[in-house]
């Protein structure tokens, strides 16, 4: 069991699966955003589950993996983070704003 994890965590291709599983998040966010599919409901925990494999093979991927592609992957991970913060924040502001008892 533990030479089979061993031989798993040094594969050579895990910084390539860490470029690929970060460009889905971005992927589905464009395609959401220029078509409106939903793929059933399906794109949040594909989304979520993308997000943890670029994490899992990122950390396989640190010591022998080329660092460009691992960086490139988790580069796509932020990108759509940073263009739906202004979304996520704004309603914060409000409920901040209400809370202090300045409600529009």
């Amino acid at each position: 069991m533990r030479a089979a994890l061993s031989r798993t965590a040094r594969w050579k291709y895990w910084d390539v699966v860490a470029l690929v599983a970060g460009g889905v998040p971005l992927t589905l966010v464009l395609i959401g955003f220029y078509t409106g599919e939903d793929f059933g409901g399906l794109s949040g925990p594909l989304i979520l589950i993308a997000a943890l494999l670029c994490l899992i093979a990122a950390a396989f991927a640190w010591r022998t993996g080329d660092g460009r592609l691992i960086a490139g992957g988790c580069a796509m991970i932020i990108i759509p983070v940073a263009v739906l913060l202004p979304v996520l924040l704004i309603p914060l502001m409000l409920f901040g704003a209400c809370v202090m008892g300045d409600c529009l």
